[in-house]
């Protein structure tokens, strides 16, 4: 919910750095291109990349990006679930 990061009813949070929120559907790589574009390529950084309720190989798709760029800092990852046991045993892998 939104007003938890940009508050309601009067309340203001101050937060101590710049915060700016996007909602994107990584999993299209449209999507992902514009992140790289008007995100990661617009400002130098540091970037915290914030991942919550990524199921499955959505947490991959978030440690890429992280590791794509230098200029994002840090990743803080909450995933609800992570890919099936059968990744493990396949030894798959995801290029950018």
């Amino acid at each position: 919910n939104w007003d938890h990061v940009y508050g309601v009813d009067g309340w203001d949070p101050a937060w101590p750095i710049k915060l700016q929120t996007r909602k994107d559907d990584i999993k299209q790589a449209g999507q992902l291109r514009q992140i790289e574009k008007h995100v990661f390529g617009k400002h130098k950084g540091p970037f915290v990349i914030l991942a919550v309720h990524l199921c499955g190989t959505l947490s991959v798709k978030a440690v890429e990006m992280f590791n794509l760029h230098a200029n994002a800092s840090d990743l803080v990852l909450k995933p609800c679930c992570l890919p099936g046991w059968n990744h493990t045993y396949t030894h798959d892998t995801w290029e950018p």
